[in-house]
């Protein structure tokens, strides 16, 4: 079966493209001229909208994307996503055709994923790792001041660096996720492509660092009665019930952190804390199974990258 579009001429298809200057409308071209099978047409829709969702979110214009910024995206279904090699070297392919799709109709210069290769994954993350020094500079500069903001927002990287968690994740996570089971201490989160919450292992001490800044002392007891709370709230807008803060708030205060410190220009971002978490995890002795489970990683593969980095 076919996808039966009407064939072009160059002419045309140049016209059609002389003054798009955004991506969905550039893919939406690319698509309606390709003549292919049905399920490589949706395919190639569906790889395309994975990669417009994550230039989107990075603000890139995508006609002046470069190779460095392709091996980023690479990384992104590598690290983030966690795709099987099949997968990863199906989306590059969606995309590399797209941007010779648009070389070939003058559109940009050059194909920035023809020098990117297909789905093998590295022997190590192309994300940057926070050495002890510079976490303990983050943490110095968030606790200079002793206020209610500091506080709170020195508790959102450790929920990075204790648990590994994500923005969306620490956004989401709410008193009731603070779990105690017999002797294992939680934190329950929903992780992509699931329906129902996982629970992630911390340490006991974490736990009552956790207990403390809720203002808890009697356990998960008192923390049942305030179950749909959240765990990072708004401080400022005032309500009866605390606030969630939004995953854009949450990015801009990480932002701003890696910012003030100078750790953004060392290359650190806010997926350097789920790395960084990884490689502490191994460090305190954590097995390489469990490991795979405390970061939701689908496959062994991924975690076993890690086990030779150190801090």
């Amino acid at each position: 079966m076919s996808n039966f579009s009407l064939k072009k001429s160059s002419e045309q298809i140049e016209l059609d493209l002389k003054d798009v200057i955004n991506l969905q409308s550039a893919i939406e071209i690319y698509l309606s001229t390709t003549q292919t099978k049905a399920t490589t047409y949706h395919t190639y829709s569906r790889s395309l909208a994975r990669f417009k969702l994550w230039a989107d979110e990075k603000r890139i214009d995508f006609l002046q994307i470069d190779t460095a910024k392709m091996l980023e995206y690479k990384s992104y279904l590598v690290d983030v996503l966690e795709f099987k090699e099949a997968t990863i070297s199906t989306y590059l392919t969606s995309v590399r055709r797209f941007y010779e799709f648009l070389l070939e109709h003058n559109k940009v210069d050059s194909n920035p994923v023809r020098a990117v290769k297909g789905g093998k994954r590295p022997q190590k993350h192309s994300t940057k790792y926070l050495t002890k020094t510079q976490i303990e500079q983050l943490f110095n500069f968030i606790l200079s001041e002793e206020t209610e903001l500091a506080k709170r927002d020195a508790m959102i990287f450790k929920l990075m660096l204790n648990a590994g968690l994500g923005e969306m994740e620490i956004s989401e996570l709410k008193f009731g996720d603070v779990k105690k089971d017999k002797n294992n201490f939680l934190l329950y989160v929903k992780t992509k492509g699931e329906t129902k919450k996982v629970g992630i292992p911390i340490t006991q001490e974490f736990f009552d660092e956790l207990l403390v800044f809720l203002g808890e002392t009697e356990n998960t007891i008192s923390l049942a009665e305030k179950s749909d709370f959240p765990v990072i709230k708004n401080l400022h807008l005032i309500s009866d019930k605390p606030l969630t803060v939004s995953i854009r708030a949450l990015r801009r205060r990480v932002d701003f952190y890696l910012e003030q410190t100078g750790l953004k220009q060392n290359g650190i971002k806010a997926l350097s804390f789920r790395h960084t978490a990884a490689i502490l995890a191994l460090e305190r002795g954590m097995p390489v199974e469990e490991v795979k489970t405390f970061m939701r990683h689908k496959m062994l593969d991924t975690t076993m990258i890690y086990q030779n980095s150190q801090l």
